[in-house]
């Protein structure tokens, strides 16, 4: 048997915080904001690809519920991930062809980004037939 490897998360967390640019903004947003101190996130493209955040780790479940009512299930990415899994190639090709039929996919877009948002779209929809009416994050 081999040693077990011991992951010292407090340290993890700070490698992660210091090569991430857009990571912190939220705990540094949160500090602003509690003392009083204006301030302005800009969110946009990273490399051509969306980027609005880490609403998972950033978001106050609590006050969104107080504010706005309703119910809010934290969804972990492994079960996501099970659920992508899980999609045919049947399934796949459909969402495929419904994307080309109601966006206009530019012909730089990769056939891969198409299959690869295809089963992450079903997957949601997966996952959305077990909780319905439910806000994912």
């Amino acid at each position: 048997m081999g040693k077990a490897n011991i992951v010292q998360f407090d340290e993890l967390t700070g490698d992660w915080l210091a090569h991430c640019s857009a990571c912190p903004v939220p705990k540094i947003a949160n500090v602003f904001k509690r003392t009083g101190i204006p301030f302005h996130q800009v969110t946009g493209v990273l490399e051509g690809h969306y980027y609005n955040g880490m609403l998972d780790i950033a978001s106050d479940t609590t006050r969104q519920i107080a504010t706005f009512g309703g119910h809010i299930e934290i969804v972990e990415v492994e079960e996501l991930a099970a659920l992508r899994r899980g999609v045919s190639d049947a399934e796949e090709k459909g969402r495929v062809s419904e994307f080309r039929r109601i966006f206009d996919v530019q012909p730089d877009c990769l056939e891969a980004e198409l299959i690869r948002a295809a089963r992450t779209s079903l997957a949601l929809d997966k996952l959305s037939i077990f909780l319905p009416g439910v806000l994912l994050i």
